[in-house]
Formats: structure tokens, C-alpha cells, sequence
């Protein structure tokens, strides 16, 4: 079972004000007006790129017969199913933090090894409101059929 989708890291709101300050800092300590230009111009390039990658983080969940993959930006993680202690599953609702954003629920995966390791994984849970709006016990429906909600399904089994 593969899941693909990306997240909004909260690192990003930290970049972004970070770097604004080192920005106007940077600027006023420069004193070379030809310096100026190519610093600027670098840092600008590696400051959008840092922050489309912080904005759209990818992460890949391949769950196969005896363990999990988890891959993260360049980061890969491999986890036994004989390794979990224990996997939980929570929904929370979400309020929109920026202007354009919906307020959703988020599916928040919890995985406890034998080894002490704490895993927790968040994904955007996505709603169909016109089934919701004819059907207002579809809520539920949709919750268990979420992505996370399919591979704890999925790993519950594995590890029985």
C-alpha cells in the first residue's frame, strides 16, 4: 500500500520572518553596491527555493508485507511491523491559520516502536462537503475510509 502527498511545514512561517530580518540586515551592513547585487540575488534564489520546499514537503509511505518505508524530503525510514508497540490514529480539526486556507481536519498517524521511538505523521484529510451536505452521518464514513485510516487498517493486520 503507497501513500504519496505533501505537507505545509510549520518551519516555513520561521524561514520566512527569519529570513526577512537577515534580509534588511544583511542590506544594511553591505557597503559595496556590486557586492549588494550578487549577494541579494543568490540569497533571494536559495530563500524561494528553501521555502517552496518548506511550503510542499513530500512525503512517501510504502507499507509491504513485513515492514514500512517512510520517506521524507531526502530522509528514508524503515520500520518492522514486529518493531511497533502501538499505532493510533487521531482526527483534529484545523482552523484556517492563512487567508486563502479552508478550515479542514488533519489525520495524525502515531506509531510507538519497541525501541522508544515516538513517529508521528500528519495528512490534510480531505472531505467531500456535497456528500457531507445530503448525508451528515457521512462524516464518520469518510473519516474510516481516510488514507491513514486504510494503512493502520492495513498494518493492524500485518502485525497480527
Amino acid at each position: 500500500m503507497k501513500i504519496g502527498y505533501t505537507y505545509f511545514s510549520y518551519w516555513f512561517y520561521f524561514v520566512l520572518y527569519g529570513g526577512l530580518v537577515f534580509f534588511f540586515v544583511l542590506i544594511a551592513l553591505t557597503i559595496n553596491v556590486d557586492i549588494v547585487l550578487l549577494v541579494i540575488s543568490v540569497y533571494l534564489v536559495l530563500f524561494a527555493v528553501l521555502l517552496l520546499i518548506l511550503a510542499y514537503v513530500p512525503v512517501q509511505i510504502d507499507a509491504q508485507e513485513s515492514s514500512m518505508s517512510i520517506k521524507i524530503l531526502f530522509n528514508t525510514t524503515l520500520i518492522k511491523y514486529s518493531d511497533i508497540t502501538q499505532i493510533k490514529l487521531e482526527r483534529v480539526f484545523a482552523k484556517a491559520v492563512i487567508r486563502g486556507d479552508q478550515d479542514h481536519y488533519n489525520e495524525i498517524l502515531t506509531i510507538d516502536t519497541k525501541d522508544g521511538r515516538n513517529l508521528v505523521y500528519r495528512h490534510r484529510l480531505e472531505i467531500d462537503h456535497e456528500k457531507l451536505l445530503q448525508d451528515p452521518d457521512d462524516l464518520k464514513h469518510q473519516f474510516d475510509n481516510g488514507e491513514f485510516a486504510q494503512l493502520k487498517a492495513f498494518i493492524e493486520g500485518k502485525m497480527a
